[in-house]
């Protein structure tokens, strides 16, 4: 069973997402769940798969490491096989977390973190307006029901006295 995968990089936006989360990739995947998906996707080699294996006996991580580099230098399809690898293999999570990351320049980043600061600062205030007038409104409520029964109290305190004198 003899095959050539392909080689070459992955493109740049492919290797800036495993970039970002190398860390918390090495901590998610074990690669013995995942060498058999990327020997079949062609993204790995027989020679390839039996290095990860050796390297996992030692050190999950560092077979982890290596799986990695594997798929950085397996073509330009590879990123794709490999999520496809990954949601075969269970990794779920894993895929969604990778495609939800974008790879934008930091200056545009920052300008939609600002942004969606603003928005949320935004929905705050819309949801808190009303709640705000109406904690105004039972405060008024509750200050003249206040008053009403200190009036109440001083005419029962008036009555009790006018009863005092009587007996």
């Amino acid at each position: 069973m003899a095959f050539s995968k392909s080689r070459g990089n992955i493109p740049k936006e492919h290797m800036d997402i495993i970039r970002h989360n190398f860390v918390y990739l090495i901590d998610e995947l074990t690669p013995r769940y995942l060498l058999d998906h990327l020997f079949e996707a062609e993204v790995c080699d027989l020679d390839d798969v039996q290095r990860v294996r050796a390297a996992e006996e030692k050190d999950r991580a560092e077979a982890v490491r290596l799986l990695l580099e594997i798929v950085c230098s397996s073509g330009s399809e590879a990123f794709i096989k490999f999520k496809h690898c990954l949601r075969n293999s269970g990794y779920i999570n894993v895929v969604r977390r990778l495609e939800s990351e974008r790879v934008i320049p930091e200056h545009i980043a920052q300008f939609y973190f600002l942004k969606s600061v603003v928005d949320i600062l935004d929905e705050a205030f819309h949801y808190l307006i009303p709640r705000v007038v109406q904690v105004k409104t039972d405060m008024e409520d509750g200050r003249h029901r206040i008053e009403t029964l200190e009036r109440e109290m001083i005419e029962v305190k008036s009555d009790i006295e006018s009863i005092k004198e009587v007996v």
